[in-house]
């Protein structure tokens, strides 16, 4: 075949006629070019030049005088419009950066995608393997799945124009067919220039302002919808009418510039000079929004789906007039979980709150062929809805699987729905965490199906195995081996140098859906993973998640106990990281034994410096789980042997008022992790006395922390509210 270096005139045809119907539809659409990387680069520059200037580069080798970025970098298209995309994937495909950067694409633009043939571009080199690779794997280990779904999808995508650049190419039918219906342009009112979605949504975030309290507005949207513009423009508004004060948070503050930028733009138009609200409009983190309230007209909560709950939950309590906003489907992952979640707990704690579905594209029309050739590529859409639980479910019901990845890859279906229940269960997901799921090399992935139905979840990493060199490097704190994270815990953080040795299963994550939930299907899935382990010859199972009570007790039912916090909370979940391990043979209950006993040494003093602020109820609950290591999962009815109580002297007599605050101090701590170890704590004292001491005695917060916390008055009610929970727990 002859190869063609520049665009024939039966194709310069083709493509005006392409790039007037995706103006006059306001369409955007995806151009697959195939071929040798130079023949591809040359095509590309030709395509581009029918375009208006402005077309943005994503390659590692772009041609000169191009604008281009780096794929690590296609972030910063976030928030502008350009008339087309070049995404050069020679030498790295890199899905999240596609995702993001299509996002910017305006009304009649083009996406043009430059890979390797279709029958080569599986075991062509790929530099973005590396962000999956785990030790001891490298980049050139890794599979190609995730690269023959994609090719497979866009092979069948009737929307996708393909054009190979040795010579071939092809304008399907449906790309340029004339009488396909147009999408529909977005209506805008004349003043404001806001489609009829943002205008409802303006008003339903002033309600929230001007109406009754606690009768929160909740946005909802694909990305490109314009709900951050909305949030902006409406807190604009109220800034120049009457608010004095209105608060912007979310899981970061880059996911804030639209809303900053509008909020700016809209004030910009209102004033002669200077927009002198913007002052009034606030970023702050979500956490210290809960730790140190702040009196303010409005709380704005921005991409609320990347914030756990119990976090919106806090802050629904604690700002009584607020307003969220959350992506259902996007590049950054899914809204999902989020709605099934948290519009429970609205529908309990606010019965009023209003929820307001923005469906109309802002930068072209709806049903646009990009968009939907990329949620289905990359799964953006994912969505699963089985039919509910039946009440006489056998708990043997459900088939429990490892599934074949080999074959996942041809069974759409169940991809799908195991990815859209993983995007329900995490509050980030990426398309990069799809090609983890098919591709990862430690990765193995868990279903458990009831009548053709995935209900159940689960994604489990193999670990450990680390040669001797390594891991006293890790012990040194030199090195952290990607893909090894509970191992180089025990070995870093714990010293237990003889863990490197040992292999076992951290399950990454496990999802049951919520219609299904409370049956003891995620126990049961734990239960045959275990089981698998044991079989493999495995020493261990364990977990890392954002400690809450629920998911605490959750692992404990499924026999696995904490070893190890983390001394900081992860910026996006406010949490702090909690890890849990089991045994699976001998050898992993030494192993586990030796993690409780350091874990239970070391606590205490973690408990006074880095994890002062941790809640007190975790605390209790992680300390009454440690209570029976040699039985996790029983219920506290069941325990063999009843904890004595104190009969320390000194205790008793500040118990009595016999004995200072101060004095009998040393005494109390010992005495009190006693208590807590063996469990009576937990079970004779109320959840506030138990939370008054765990403060003063084993976080040492001030007296001023304590009285905010406990709402008493100060400290001679704070030392008589402690010797009362102490005479709980000593003789009479």
């Amino acid at each position: 075949m002859t190869r063609v270096n520049s665009i024939t005139g039966d194709q310069r045809l083709a493509l005006e006629a392409l790039l007037t119907q995706a103006r006059e539809q306001r369409h955007r659409r995806l151009v697959w070019l195939t071929g040798d990387h130079q023949d591809c680069l040359k095509t590309a520059r030709e395509i581009t030049r029918f375009i208006v200037p402005g077309t943005v580069w994503i390659s590692d080798l772009p041609p000169r005088g191009v604008t281009h970025l780096g794929a690590h970098k296609a972030n910063e298209l976030l928030g502008t419009e350009i008339p087309a995309l070049v995404f050069d994937a020679h030498q790295r495909f890199n899905p999240d950066a596609l995702a993001a950067a299509c996002g910017a694409i305006r009304a009649g633009g083009l996406a043009l995608l430059l890979t390797p043939d279709a029958l080569d571009w599986p075991a062509a080199p790929d530099l973005d393997k590396a962000r999956i690779a785990v030790h001891p794997y490298g980049a050139e280990q890794i599979g190609n799945r995730f690269i023959r779904r994609l090719i497979l999808q866009l092979g069948m995508d009737r929307q996708v124009i393909r054009w190979n650049c040795g010579g071939e190419w092809k304008f399907n039918a449906a790309s340029t067919d004339s009488d396909q219906p147009s999408g529909a342009a977005p209506t805008t009112l004349p003043l404001t220039g806001l489609t009829n979605d943002q205008q409802t949504a303006v008003d339903a975030i002033t309600s929230v302002v001007i109406g009754h309290r606690r009768r929160p507005a909740v946005l909802i949207a694909d990305r490109g919808r314009g709900k951050s513009a909305a949030m902006g423009i409406a807190a604009a508004s109220l800034l120049a009418v009457r608010c004095d004060k209105i608060l912007v948070t979310a899981p970061r503050k880059s996911a804030c510039d639209s809303l900053f930028k509008h909020a700016e733009t809209t004030l910009s138009e209102q004033a002669s000079q200077a927009p002198p609200g913007l002052a009034q409009l606030i970023y702050v983190a979500p956490d210290e929004l809960i730790e140190n309230p702040i009196s303010c007209d409005l709380l704005l909560v921005d991409e609320a789906a990347g914030l756990p709950v119990h976090l919106l939950q806090q802050l629904l309590k604690h700002y009584s007039r607020i307003a969220f906003a959350t992506t259902t489907h996007g590049y950054e992952g899914s809204g999902r979980g989020f709605l099934l979640r948290f519009t429970e707990h609205l529908d309990q704690s606010t019965p009023g709150w209003r929820r307001i579905d923005l469906q109309q594209p802002i930068r072209y029309a709806e049903n646009d062929p990009l968009e939907q050739t990329l949620f289905q590529t990359l799964v953006l859409n994912a969505n699963l809805d089985p039919r509910p639980c039946p009440e006489d479910l056998d708990e043997d019901a459900p088939t429990i699987t490892r599934v074949n990845r080999d074959q996942l890859i041809h069974d759409e279906t169940q991809l799908r729905a195991i990815y859209s229940l993983l995007v329900m269960a995490h509050y980030r997901t990426r398309p990069l965490d799809l090609r983890q799921l098919l591709d990862g090399p430690n990765v193995r992935i868990w279903t458990a199906v009831w009548r053709d139905q995935v209900i159940a979840a689960a994604l489990v990493c193999r670990e450990g195995d680390i040669e001797a060199a390594l891991a006293n490097k890790v012990f040194t704190g030199e090195r952290r081996p990607r893909g090894h994270l509970i191992a180089q815990t025990l070995i870093g953080h714990l010293g237990i140098e003889s863990a490197a040795a040992m292999e076992g299963e951290r399950i990454m994550r496990i999802v049951v859906h919520p219609l299904w939930q409370n049956r003891g299907i995620g126990q049961t899935l734990v239960k045959h993973i275990r089981e698998r382990a044991a079989t493999e010859g495995l020493q261990w199972c364990g977990s890392s998640f954002g400690a809450t009570e629920p998911l605490l007790r959750f692992w404990w039912r499924c026999g696995m106990l904490p070893f190890y916090i983390g001394s900081r909370r992860e910026p996006s979940s406010g949490a702090h990281s909690v890890m849990v391990i089991t045994s699976v043979d001998e050898v992993g209950a030494s192993l586990q034994a030796e993690a409780l006993e350091r874990f239970r040494t070391n606590l205490p003093h973690w408990l006074a410096e880095p994890l002062r602020g941790l809640e007190t109820h975790l605390i209790g609950e992680i300390y009454r789980q440690l209570a029976a290591p040699d039985d996790p999962g029983r219920e506290e009815s069941q325990s063999a042997a009843v904890p004595r109580p104190i009969s320390h002297r000194e205790w008793r007599a500040f118990a009595t008022k016999q004995r200072s605050y101060e004095e009998a101090l040393p005494v109390l701590v010992e005495q009190f992790l006693t208590v807590l170890s063996n469990g009576l704590a937990s079970s004779q004292l109320e959840p506030t006395e138990l939370q008054l001491l765990i403060m003063k005695l084993l976080q040492k917060r001030s007296w001023k922390s304590v009285t905010a916390q406990s709402q008493l008055t100060g400290r001679a009610e704070i030392i008589d509210a402690m010797r009362n929970a102490c005479n709980k727990l000593s003789h009479r």
